[in-house]
């Protein structure tokens, strides 16, 4: 088993998911097809289940998938909750397979939907949480020279205050000491990122996930450049490895949300932007409030729509989209006085013009 390290870069990284811009895209349909006889009078079940170690504790934050047999993707995927539990809805009439991942650990079950309510237990072979956790060192970082680390330390450095054009230089000399480092690189692509360079930046981050294939934060990057070009299942996928690399980043669930948002599933990215905040997203708070406004919206719910998009602007009152905010709160006020089931989305502006 490879270790993993993970190189803190949360001042980039939170320049970078805070100001991608999400688009649109069809929904892709995961949950398609019947291979059950019940298919012609069940139109849809719900699986809820529990998540246990080898002694019985609940476990918290672990990955849960639910695979339609036959299909092998993920019908769709959640994590499970401080008392170990999760759930899914909407599984239509069929076989499935229920799979929990922990680290290199998984535990499986298979299931027919044949009823409105499925429910089941999962047991990890391990007696506490194997996730991945943040200071292990993977064997291509132990292949970098100090050099070339000390480098990377300093452009970093020079990020936090401030200074991009000499954060630049020395990751460009970090790189010429070690072409592979994967650090290095994922850095690089977020400084391209934050400068729309994105195919430059998918370069880097392409060579950074061969390089180590382990490295959380380039898949986290690839997420975040996929959203940029609209393209969200190819974000989804990333995000969802690099989420099984590092199931607390809150800026992977921060990207999944973004990318649900730009395939307009707003259930998914208001569950992606719940995660975010309980995994201490503080700095982001109020681009978390404002997605969440504009995914209640989405989903005709206007009330806490308003409740979400007001908290946005205590958060940030002087932002560039503040004004379109205070215009989209006036026409929800002014329309559901009047008529609130006759209240359309209003018209987005800002990151969110390309989103409908």
């Amino acid at each position: 088993m490879a270790l993993m390290y993970y190189r803190p870069l949360s001042l980039l990284l939170g320049i970078v998911v805070a100001t991608t811009a999400i688009g649109t895209a069809q929904i892709e349909e995961y949950r398609t097809g019947s291979d059950s006889p019940a298919a012609d009078t069940l139109t849809h079940s719900t699986l809820t289940g529990t998540v246990t170690s080898a002694d019985g504790s609940p476990l918290n934050n672990i990955r849960i998938e639910v695979r339609r047999i036959g299909i092998g993707s993920p019908a769709d995927a959640t994590y499970s909750h401080v008392n170990g539990s999760f759930d899914f809805a909407n599984l239509r009439p069929g076989s499935y397979e229920v799979v929990a991942i922990d680290g290199v650990m998984e535990a499986r079950e298979q299931f027919i939907v044949q009823s409105q309510l499925v429910s089941l237990s999962l047991r990890m072979p391990v007696t506490r949480s194997a996730a991945p956790t943040r200071g292990t060192i993977s064997v291509a970082e132990l292949k970098v020279p100090d050099k070339a680390k000390h480098l990377l330390d300093k452009a970093q450095g020079a990020l936090s205050k401030g200074h991009s054009d000499e954060a630049e230089k020395q990751v460009e000399e970090a790189l010429q000491a070690a072409p592979d480092y994967a650090a290095a690189l994922s850095f690089r692509a977020a400084l391209k990122l934050t400068r729309n360079d994105t195919q430059s930046a998918l370069d880097d981050l392409d060579h950074a996930v061969k390089a180590d294939p382990n490295f959380a934060q380039a898949y986290m990057l690839l997420g975040a450049a996929f959203n940029q070009l609209g393209r969200y299942d190819e974000a989804l996928r990333s995000l969802d490895r690099g989420s099984m690399y590092d199931p607390k980043s809150w800026q992977v669930s921060y990207e999944m949300s973004k990318a649900w948002m730009g395939k307009h599933d707003y259930v998914h990215a208001i569950q992606q932007l719940n995660r975010t905040e309980s995994l201490g997203a503080v700095r982001i708070a109020g681009q978390v409030h404002l997605l969440k406004g504009y995914a209640f919206m989405g989903q005709k719910q206007f009330e806490q729509a308003q409740t979400e998009l007001q908290a946005y602007l205590t958060s940030e009152p002087q932002s560039k989209m503040a004004g379109s905010v205070r215009a989209a709160l006036a026409q929800i006020q002014t329309q559901m006085a009047q008529s609130p089931a006759a209240l359309t989305l209003p018209t987005m502006t800002g990151i969110f013009a390309q989103a409908h």
